[in-house]
């Protein structure tokens, strides 16, 4: 998975490997790490049928600040991340950032 990549196609091949990989290895639990693989890890579990989902998103709160000049499309892109990483009652979001967990609510 490419850190900074923005090529649809090659997002969309590493969601199906992705989501073969949890089809062939059938986890109880998967974990995921930072907002790029929060959201391909939770749509992939999702359409491989994993039970449970544990998400971890650190270092939000540089994006999220007003001061830092972000863009007019973060506060709705993030809010649609965070919906998706949270969709299913028995997946968890764990904030690491106090900056964060003030912006988003509390933990779920």
């Amino acid at each position: 998975m490419d850190r900074g990549g923005m090529n649809p196609l090659r997002d969309m091949m590493t969601l199906a490997r992705l989501c073969r990989l949890y089809r062939y290895w059938q986890p109880d639990i998967v974990h995921h790490v930072t907002l790029k693989p929060v959201l391909y890890g939770t749509v992939a579990a999702r359409m491989a049928r994993v039970n449970r989902v544990v998400n971890a998103i650190s270092g939000m709160g540089y994006l999220l600040r007003a001061e830092v000049g972000r863009l007019d499309w973060q506060p709705p892109c993030i809010d649609y991340v965070f919906a998706i990483a949270t969709w299913p009652l028995s997946s968890k979001i764990l904030m690491t950032n106090i900056f964060s967990t003030a912006t988003t609510g509390p933990a779920r």
